[in-house]
């Protein structure tokens, strides 16, 4: 679970809420460093926004948590320090939620994330649309966070060693195998380019 600070967890659990050495610097989000773009795809409008990886590396010996994140857009066209930040949170003995954590700004994270721009997107896919009077934080408002909804949340992929159940092998499945899943759809469905594959390749697994 994301904000678990057992020391036990077991390997394929998320656990990315240790407090960093005092000596670690604080996160680098360059927010004009994103791919470019293809060539023959428009420059000007629609306009783009980037998208961003997100990785909590706790220790070498846990899974690191990742998370997608997009800077909300200033009235005077920059990109915020603020945005929404996409992800699954959950464990892999109970399973994982879909979870939305608007005006999140990854700078004032205490776990200092690894920030990688992923790919642009065009604004029309990510307007930050106000919420609907009773609006739950986990209901979509763009098609992004649709797209992120549609991408199942694993389910529990690890026993409890007391289990009796039959020993039959299982693949592990945590917040990196959805975001796999949710960078795979956004690229099939043309949101993003074939190039955030790459980008997520990169992105910190421990």
């Amino acid at each position: 679970m994301e904000d678990s600070t057992s020391n036990n967890t077991p390997a394929g659990q998320d656990n990315q809420n240790q407090d960093p050495p005092p000596s670690s610097p604080g996160p680098h989000v360059d927010t004009t460093a994103v791919p470019a773009l293809p060539e023959g795809r428009p420059t000007g409008p629609p306009e783009y926004r980037t998208l961003y990886l997100l990785s909590y590396v706790p220790s070498p010996l846990f899974p690191a948590h990742w998370s997608m994140w997009v800077p909300y857009r200033c009235s005077d066209g920059s990109a915020s320090r603020k945005g929404t930040r996409l992800h699954v949170t959950g464990d892999s003995r109970s399973g994982f939620a879909h979870d939305f954590d608007r005006g999140y700004d990854p700078g004032e994270d205490g776990r200092w994330p690894w920030v990688g721009a992923a790919a642009r997107i065009e604004e029309r896919h990510v307007e930050d649309a106000p919420a609907p009077e009773g609006a739950g934080a986990r209901e979509a408002r763009n098609r992004l966070e649709r797209v992120a909804l549609s991408v199942p949340a694993p389910g529990p992929s690890m026993r409890a060693a007391s289990s009796n159940a039959a020993r039959t092998r299982v693949a592990l499945q945590n917040c990196q195998t959805w975001m796999v899943d949710f960078v795979r759809a956004l690229i099939d469905q043309g949101i993003i380019e074939q190039s955030a594959q790459t980008a997520l390749d990169e992105c910190p697994k421990n």
